[in-house]
């Protein structure tokens, strides 16, 4: 087509005609449409994800955004895969756009067939079939990836880990020079990781400065990164990265000191002799 956008993500078609979307209630729509972004938007089919992420994306509250998220994988078109200290991994299943592949007027009476056992290995290999040129149709027409390099110019070619820290960070008046922060983001990514960047983002954008007056005193993205926030214990702990030093079962003396009866000399007072 003539008109396709080039710097976009697919959705497929079966997500109304199969009837899915309308079994996407609250935030199970607004999350899957996020992922697929974070996912086929980037020519690949699995992408970590935070929990913050989806509530600073979607606008909904993290009980709902978790909702949403196990009605996706009730309705089993993504898959998640959770870490210990970490972001889940979430995977497009492409159970919706699978069967497209499949001749459903065929499908039902397979299915029939295969229950006296005639029709399951058929129905297996037109299964297997469907996927592999599923992949090829994804692999084929690429031309939504985001990172088209004959456009890096025209377009901007960013990071992923950037788009995640760029998106994450609030809307601001300073918030303009992409590709200058972009620069400055890529500095610091060798001595901090995006993770712990984030959880300290997370911190800030609960702090009353950046709150009060709709933001008007949050810095540049470009700015803040310059802080080095992350050198400072205060915004560690805010964060959660920093755990609490259990006090000690033996107190050290100068830290809590008992009064001792120090023996004085009496005073001596001036006075006449007699």
């Amino acid at each position: 087509m003539a008109n396709f956008i080039s710097n976009a993500f697919m959705i497929p078609n079966d997500l109304i005609d199969k009837g899915y979307m309308k079994k996407m209630k609250g935030s199970a729509l607004p999350c899957y449409v996020l992922i697929v972004r974070n996912t086929r938007g980037w020519n690949k089919t699995t992408d970590s994800m935070s929990i913050s992420q989806f509530v600073e994306q979607t606008g909904y509250n993290k009980d709902t955004v978790l909702k949403g998220l196990n009605t996706l994988e009730e309705l089993g078109v993504i898959a998640k895969k959770s870490s210990k200290n970490r972001a889940s991994e979430y995977t497009l299943t492409d159970s919706i756009i699978a069967v497209d592949f499949l001749d459903s007027e065929k499908l039902d009476s397979e299915i029939l067939d295969s229950e006296n056992g005639s029709g399951s290995e058929k129905l297996d290999s037109k299964m297997g079939s469907g996927v592999e040129n599923l992949d090829k149709l994804l692999s084929k027409n690429s031309t939504h990836n985001n990172n088209i390099k004959t456009n890096t110019k025209t377009k901007g070619n960013f990071s992923e880990e950037f788009e995640i820290f760029w998106n994450a960070y609030p809307t601001c008046k300073r918030k303009s020079d992409k590709s200058g922060t972009f620069k400055t983001f890529e500095k610091y990514t060798r001595v901090i990781s995006l993770e712990k960047l984030i959880a300290i983002l997370n911190a800030f954008k609960m702090d009353s400065q950046w709150i009060k007056n709709d933001g008007e005193y949050i810095p540049a993205p470009s700015a803040w990164l310059n802080k080095k926030h992350w050198e400072n214990d205060f915004w560690l702990k805010a964060a959660g990265l920093v755990e609490q030093q259990p006090q000690s079962a033996e107190t050290p003396e100068y830290a809590n000191p008992q009064r001792r009866h120090i023996p004085t000399m009496p005073k001596r007072f001036k006075g006449m002799n007699a």
